[in-house]
């Protein structure tokens, strides 16, 4: 399919950008690679960098058909797969090599965009096949690198095609400020860029730039705030002042009548103070109304440029839709089942940020679409439907919000099916099965763990797929839903802010403290009285539209002093996460007002139930609350109790866990956790430690381990165990600050039972999977 002219110019324009981040990325990767003092996970990583971003780079340049940079940007790539493969310190010559390839695409793509004659690429290639590693097995550098890896004439054709730069440059009518997160460090660069003639210039900015204007805006945004609350003192000063002139002014006139000589003075002096208040008073409006159109101006300066902040870090989804397409081929072409993919509403625009994050949870969807959704060519004839299948991604724009729905043409989903699977895998008892919902039943489908395939493949079968989608939604400030209709549809509703700058929130109060809690993630507010509520069981619940929920008190979640103020209504916030919901009782909802979130810096990010910090119109900071980790933190606290009952009542064996982790918080954190459920615990420092222990007393039921840790890491101690003859039946679980998904891939690879991330680490979750393995 043919691009059209204007929006090829667009897309090349953005791959220019991205092509810059992806060689800043690269030359980052080789910086640690040469170091000799590097560690080996850093290594690692730096590999996996090379590789990653000239897979990223091929794979976009494929999508707007540019066969040079695909076949110049793959010889790179199998190269850096050597490399990667062998463990290879790459030499300054090999270095230069690849990045003059780099810089020729750059020129390459400037040329393109100035619709100018392009170098030829296939020369580059040609050098990259034949140096090939060489140069990076050498052991002394040569002087000149360039000499020996570009031949003369490619170089020269690179150099021809940069522009010579106008000493006066004419400044756009508008420019489009982009956020990048991601370089630390400017990529190596042809020395002459090409002016570019488009309409609009692109100029990034980086995130950490950007944000120091925000912090500048939120302060500005309180002084605005008290601002507005000086002016309304004067003004309750200046109404004040009025009412006590009146009274004098009457009282004034009733005894200027009665006068006589020896009051002449006191009259005079009273008259004087009388003027001067009326004088006070005039000066005091007229300051009044002053202040009142400062303060109007600021408060729509603030408005203005805070508005202005958010439009800086829009950028159109079409920016982000490409590797989406290309990854959608790729597997329809791996697994055999032809597919027509369709993404619409490309224009709309959403926070860099969040489209970066959001691509991960779409391509767990689009994945998990075309395996388990879209049937095979014969099953699809046999139903009647076309051979082939339909998947179509949808943006819209919702105000503050938007929304995208994923929706393919597939088998369906069968919420037998899911509940059986859940069962047999543990994630549910039989009871729980037996009073979900429909829409609770679909949503089993997210709980970490789950997979309806017996088998692993390339891309399914280890339960990491659409939990990673929930989580990620959830901590967006989204929301995610599914639709299904059996051998029609399915479709998963995505729900998402249009930026991060700001949020809105409900301010409640509890135990004499103000909290707020993002509005985003609370189902519902309800009001009721006392009388209303339910003991059931030793546990306290609320009836809401026919609905049992159980009742948790955010003083008690939160262990602060509970009012003992009784009153004729009760307030509480219904909270859901995933299968969950709570009713959290609060003092009061004082109202909603827009909020600008501030992460909280060690050690106060360990700090359990909250997410971060805002100031209120007074400057003052107020706690915002974690929503899900209030639900998990409040069934948690119930279930603690009856978990302790059942240890002490049982006659069966004590069950013992195995604790591997460096650090001593985190030991300490999760001996505490496990014994207060009335575990036996045993904690080593490393891997070595920890086998050692365990040739000598394997009578473990759960091994818990880090990865990052001294002498042996998470993996090699999971890969031993599960390879050990004595220990292979034994569980393992990974607590890991390692969030990516490639390293939740390679835990569960190494045999891990389950994986959990420090970062969404809460009391609940590891119990949650330590019952469900033993």
């Amino acid at each position: 399919m043919e691009i059209d002219a204007e929006l090829l110019q667009q897309l090349l324009g953005a791959f220019q950008i991205d092509l810059e981040e992806q060689i800043a990325a690269v030359d980052d990767g080789f910086m640690v690679l040469i170091q000799k003092d590097s560690e080996p996970e850093a290594r690692k990583q730096a590999f996996a960098a090379l590789m990653r971003s000239t897979h990223n780079i091929k794979g976009a340049a494929r999508g707007l058909s540019l066969d040079g940079v695909v076949n110049l940007s793959h010889e790179i790539e199998t190269l850096f797969t050597e490399l990667t493969e062998k463990d290879i310190t790459p030499q300054e010559a090999f270095i230069q090599n690849c990045l003059n390839a780099f810089e020729a695409m750059q020129a390459h793509i400037a040329a393109l965009i100035e619709n100018q004659p392009t170098n030829d690429l296939d020369k580059f290639t040609e050098s990259i096949i034949k140096n090939g590693l060489n140069a990076a097995e050498e052991k002394t550098v040569e002087t000149k690198p360039e000499a020996q890896s570009i031949p003369d004439d490619a170089t020269t054709d690179a150099n021809n095609n940069l522009q010579e730069e106008p000493d006066h440059k004419e400044e756009p009518a508008h420019k489009i400020v982009e956020t990048n997160d991601l370089q630390t460090k400017p990529a190596r660069q042809v020395e002459k860029p090409v002016k570019t003639s488009t309409p609009s210039e692109i100029i990034r900015v980086q995130l950490s730039k950007l944000k120091q204007v925000d912090s500048v805006t939120d302060e500005l945004s309180v002084t605005n705030a008290g601002m507005i609350e000086h002016y309304r003192s004067l003004k309750t000063y200046h109404s004040k002042l009025s009412q006590e002139i009146r009274k004098w002014t009457r009282e004034y006139s009733k005894n200027t009548s009665v006068s006589d000589s020896k009051n002449d003075s006191m009259e005079l002096l009273c008259n004087d103070l009388y003027e001067s208040l009326k004088q006070s008073e005039v000066e005091t409006r007229q300051l009044l109304e002053e202040m009142r159109g400062s303060v109007k101006k600021l408060n729509h300066l603030t408005g203005a440029l805070r508005s202005d902040l958010k439009i800086m870090r829009l950028v159109p989804v079409v920016n982000f839709s490409g590797p989406l397409k290309r990854m959608a081929h790729s597997i329809s072409q791996d697994l055999n089942k032809p597919v027509s993919f369709v993404i619409s509403g490309e224009q709309v625009e959403v926070d860099r940020l969040i489209l970066d994050k959001l691509q991960d949870p779409l391509i767990h969807l689009i994945r998990n679409a075309i395996d388990h959704g879209i049937e095979s060519k014969q099953q699809r004839l046999s139903k009647g439907k076309k051979e082939t299948g339909h998947i179509s991604i949808s943006f819209q724009s919702l105000g503050n919000f938007f929304e995208v729905q994923v929706i393919d043409d597939g088998a369906g989903i069968d919420t037998k099916t899911i509940v059986e699977v859940a069962v047999n895998k543990k994630l549910i008892s039989k009871e729980q099965a037996e009073h979900l919902s429909e829409t609770e039943k679909l949503d089993l489908v997210f709980i970490s763990g789950f997979s309806s395939r017996s088998d692993v493949t390339q891309y399914s079968g280890r339960g990491v797929g659409l939990d990673v989608v929930f989580n990620q939604i959830r901590a967006l400030g989204g929301s995610v839903s599914i639709k299904t209709i059996i051998n029609q549809s399915t479709q998963f509703k995505l729900k998402l802010p249009q930026t991060l700058v700001s949020d809105r929130g409900l301010v409640l109060s509890c135990a004499k403290e103000q909290f707020i809690i993002p509005t985003v993630a609370v189902n519902r507010t309800i009001r009721f009285k006392p009388e209303e509520i339910v003991n059931s069981g030793g546990n306290q619940t609320v009836i809401v539209n026919k609905e049992t929920i159980p009742l948790r008190y955010l003083s008690d979640i939160l262990q602060l002093d509970e009012s003992t103020e009784k009153k004729k209504f009760c307030f509480a916030l219904i909270l859901v996460h995933g299968m969950d919901k709570i009713a959290l009782l609060v003092d009061d909802i004082k109202n909603e007002r827009e909020i600008v979130l501030m992460p909280l810096n060690k050690p106060l990010n360990t700090v359990p139930n909250v997410m971060g910090a805002t100031n209120d119109n007074k400057g003052n900071i107020i706690m915002v609350l974690n929503p899900d980790s209030l639900v998990l933190s409040g069934l948690g606290r119930q279930k603690k109790t009856v978990a302790i009952n059942d240890h002490q009542n049982s006659n069966q064996r004590t069950k013992r866990i195995l604790i591997v982790d460096d650090s001593l918080t985190t030991r300490t954190v999760e001996k505490n956790i496990l014994e207060s459920q009335g575990f036996d615990v045993v904690s080593k420092i490393n891997g070595v430690d920890a086998l050692d222990w365990l040739e000598d007393d394997c009578d473990f039921d759960l091994i818990i381990t880090d990865i990052e840790m001294p002498k042996m890491d998470g993996f090699e101690l999971t890969e031993k165990v599960k390879v050990h003859e004595k220990l292979q039946q034994i569980p393992v679980i990974i607590v890991s600050s390692l969030a990516s998904e490639e390293h939740q891939r390679k835990g569960l690879n190494a045999g891990a039972d389950a994986y959990i991330v420090k970062g969404k680490f809460d009391s609940q979750i590891l119990l949650d999977a330590v019952n469900r393995l033993i």
